[in-house]
């Protein structure tokens, strides 16, 4: 697997391809604005990755800075990847690449309540439940909890 920039097209084409991906994890803003203009929108403070298997483009990641010491981490794995030994391969790489491009020391994660499926996959790879806001989100029309999972970059063992 490797990892590396991508535009916005390559992220759209890679949502516009996997709809059950779409609705299972995009914002609800997103998801209208995908499905309005046929692309996905960009925000000038994020960065977004792609990681390849092959010439397959298999998740994409996404960065803004939190604060000096820490950056929001989104990520979204095709459907057809969405496995426990994938996340961990995953974020193997995505931490390379932050130790190499990145001077942060923690990465967060933020996770509405219902979605179970993001908090076991980064669980599994080592983020930590660090606080939880009341009623933070409006998730799919309902209001949520939104949970921060956090973890530190391994620089030590890299």
């Amino acid at each position: 697997m490797i990892i590396k920039e991508i535009n916005n097209k390559e992220t759209s084409d890679f949502f516009l391809a996997d709809p059950d991906l779409c609705v299972m994890g995009l914002p609800d803003g997103h998801l209208y604005y995908l499905s309005k203009f046929g692309k996905y929108p960009s925000f000038p403070e994020e960065t977004v990755y792609g990681l390849y298997e092959e010439d397959n483009l298999i998740a994409v990641v996404m960065f803004e800075e939190y604060n000096k010491d820490t950056l929001a981490m989104h990520f979204y794995l095709s459907t057809n990847h969405l496995r426990k030994d994938v996340v961990v391969r995953f974020y193997s790489i995505v931490e390379d690449m932050l130790i190499k491009n990145y001077s942060h020391t923690k990465v967060s994660v933020f996770i509405p309540e219902s979605c179970v499926h993001v908090q076991k996959a980064v669980q599994a790879i080592g983020f930590k439940l660090k606080e939880t806001l009341k009623d933070g989100i409006i998730w799919r029309e309902k209001v949520e909890d939104l949970h921060c999972y956090r973890t530190k970059i391994n620089k030590e063992n890299k």
